[in-house]
């Protein structure tokens, strides 16, 4: 269950599903709502590195963290914090090219059914007849 939780504790929202789906066993939402806890103070944690000029450190840290849990959350962030500092950051390519690898890797969606417009309109959306 805490793998579940650290990989796709990703929002509050994907938590709060996750703990739908575990179905009001104590144990089980006791560790999700923990993960989600844990990723945001670790994604808290790094951008205080990057705050205080060391954003080389908080990218290291959100790759090294993602790359263990594949957690989305902290791969999407470590992609945009080396973009926003990337001409401080010593080999700032490199670390792009290691977060963009991870993103490729675990943030893609599996299908593209929700992104893509079929039959003229939006996921969710309906054609009305006139």
């Amino acid at each position: 269950m805490r793998l579940v939780g650290l990989r796709f504790c990703t929002s509050k929202s994907s938590t709060e599903i996750l703990v739908s789906v575990a179905e009001k066993s104590e144990p089980a939402t006791s560790i999700i709502r923990g993960c989600q806890s844990e990723i945001t103070a670790f994604a808290e944690q790094a951008m205080s590195h990057s705050m205080r000029g060391r954003p080389r450190l908080a990218v290291e840290s959100l790759i090294s963290r993602g790359t263990e849990t594949r957690n989305a959350k902290l791969i999407e962030l470590a992609g945009l914090v080396v973009k926003r500092h990337q001409e401080r950051i010593e080999n700032g390519a490199e670390l792009l090219a290691q977060a963009d690898e991870l993103q490729r890797r675990f943030c893609q969606p599996s299908t593209g059914v929700v992104s893509k417009k079929r039959g003229g309109r939006s996921a969710g959306g309906m054609v009305l007849r006139t």
